[in-house]
């Protein structure tokens, strides 16, 4: 895949070098004031939301959540647990760099707005890969053990990672970083290899990539996004 042509498509905004684009809705953090919502006492992992929403944080700010108001109809509870147990897809190209936070509201109310999630990882985790290839996954309820990338912007002064969710469910920062063996060496390897940890492209195959291959109408499209 030749990544530095799609700049030149007419009608197409440039890419950056870095992967820098603009931010669609999906990632940008809430614009409202949140107060913070303390545990309810008799349950630490329960929270209580009012109306006017509010900001929730858990586990000594390891998981973090910005309701608007009116994200639930009335009052809502979230209770949000962790576990370090995860399971991953089968291959060595998946790795968790958190724990898995589950939030679900007590009444089995959906949310009507989305919420901003902020999770935590571990820096020293890195060991030299590029922060920019981490994302939030929600895990598959109907398949554990099935990930879902679902976004997130990198924070890595703050060593967190954020994006908007409108599903409650469990979800954790992990790294999906495939090796193919005609990328090693290529010029591209850097930015391609970011676009493929977020399911933007895809190899041909699970050991080649073939990076001189012309970009497909359905990879624009996830660029776009």
């Amino acid at each position: 895949m030749i990544v530095s042509p799609v700049n030149r498509i007419p009608g197409i905004r440039a890419i950056p070098n870095g992967l820098n684009a603009p931010r669609s809705k999906s990632s940008e953090q809430l614009d409202f004031h949140a107060s913070s919502t303390p545990p309810i006492l008799d349950d630490p992992f329960l929270h209580r939301v009012t109306e006017q929403g509010g900001k929730i944080e858990a586990f000594d700010g390891k998981i973090m959540l910005l309701l608007p108001p009116h994200a639930f109809t009335g009052n809502a509870q979230l209770h949000i647990s962790d576990s370090e147990k995860i399971v991953l897809p089968s291959g060595n190209e998946w790795k968790a760099f958190s724990a898995a936070y589950t939030v679900k509201e007590q009444s089995g109310q959906q949310l009507k707005l989305p919420m901003h999630l902020s999770l935590t990882y571990d820096p020293k985790q890195l060991a030299g890969v590029n922060h920019l290839k981490l994302g939030i996954y929600r895990e598959d309820p109907q398949q554990p053990g099935q990930w879902k990338y679902v976004g997130g912007k990198v924070n890595a002064m703050g060593a967190l990672i954020e994006t908007n969710v409108i599903e409650h469910g469990t979800y954790a920062v992990l790294l999906y970083d495939p090796i193919f063996i005609d990328l090693i060496n290529h010029w591209s390897r850097k930015n391609v290899e970011v676009l493929i940890s977020r399911h933007i492209v895809n190899g041909v195959g699970k050991q080649h990539f073939l990076p001189e291959r012309t970009i497909t109408r359905a990879e624009i499209s996830k660029l776009l996004v």
